[in-house]
């Protein structure tokens, strides 16, 4: 079974083809303001996780976690191209995970598992508000990737 830091690794890893992210961090919870286009963050925030058995014996149990991703689209002063830019690279960034369904092989599969059928969807949402940090604008996009992991047992 594997660890959330090997699993957000997983996930900067399947992603890292998007031109347009510049920038990634999964240990910071804010965008670097040096990032050109888009800076992807994946904090421990708004992380949710559910365990459960898969039969009688303990042993044999899986983990599936819903896992923040936030893209932060900065802000180059036309608003048209915001729009595109955050709508193509939320695109590019699905694609990427759906592309990579066990995440090179650090989870069972891409899904919210609930002990008795998976969900696949990934949810993605563009917040309604520009959002300013340190004088930069950006657009940030929230991205719930979702995976299950079984115990080896």
């Amino acid at each position: 079974m594997s660890t959330m830091p090997n699993i957000v690794a997983a996930i900067v890893t399947a992603v890292s083809g998007v031109t347009a992210i510049d920038k990634a961090s999964t240990d910071e919870y804010l965008p670097p303001i040096t990032t050109k286009d888009t800076a992807l963050i994946i904090p421990a925030f708004g992380q949710q996780t559910r365990a459960g058995l898969t039969s009688f014996d303990v042993a044999d149990f899986y983990e599936t976690h819903r896992i923040r991703c936030e893209l932060w689209v900065k802000h180059n002063g036309n608003n048209a191209s915001l729009t595109q830019r955050t709508r193509a690279v939320a695109k590019a960034f699905i694609s990427a995970i759906y592309a990579a369904p066990t995440l090179g092989g650090v989870v069972d599969s891409i899904g919210w598992f609930d002990g008795n059928g998976f969900d696949y969807a990934i949810d993605a949402e563009v917040a309604d508000q520009l959002v300013t940090v340190g004088g930069v604008t950006f657009l940030p996009v929230t991205i719930m990737v979702t995976v299950t992991d079984f115990s080896p047992g």
